[in-house]
């Protein structure tokens, strides 16, 4: 076993995941575009849960940052971007998180994401959410 810092016992490396999925709604309507939004942050939980389950460690920034951050106002949204992007080149690897079920394409965000990730030669994972979410519904199942 190897020493950390501060000569702590350390566990192998748990690979770390970026998780790219949408936050912003598609809808302009507001009443529409506020449930989208918390559906949103509810898939990204769901993804992030699918990581740590599969042995991953998610850099989660869309769940993480909208606690404190308001996403509505495009000072906070960049600043919450940017960091982001920052904590994105310390990762194993990008999922981009669609749901292919519905034929979703990545948001501005998204590609802003995956274009970083190219730039700092971070490999991109499509990963369908449907078949995550089945994923835990199985898993809930099983484990109870």
């Amino acid at each position: 076993m190897a020493l950390g810092k501060g000569g702590r016992h350390m566990e192998s490396k748990i690979p770390k995941v970026f998780i790219c999925i949408r936050l912003r709604p598609k809808s302009s309507d507001q009443s529409k575009a506020t449930a989208e939004y918390m559906q949103n942050l509810k898939r990204a939980r769901i993804a992030a849960r699918y990581a740590v389950l599969n042995g991953y460690d998610p850099e989660a920034t869309t769940i993480y940052f909208t606690q404190f951050l308001d996403d509505s106002l495009a000072k906070e949204r960049e600043l919450g971007m940017k960091i982001g992007q920052v904590r994105l080149i310390n990762c194993d690897r990008l999922w981009a998180v669609l749901d292919l079920d519905e034929d979703e394409t990545p948001s501005s965000g998204m590609s802003s994401d995956m274009e970083s990730a190219i730039e700092n030669g971070i490999p991109i994972e499509y990963k369908d959410f449907s078949k995550i979410k089945t994923w835990i519904e199985n898993y809930d199942k099983t484990s109870k």
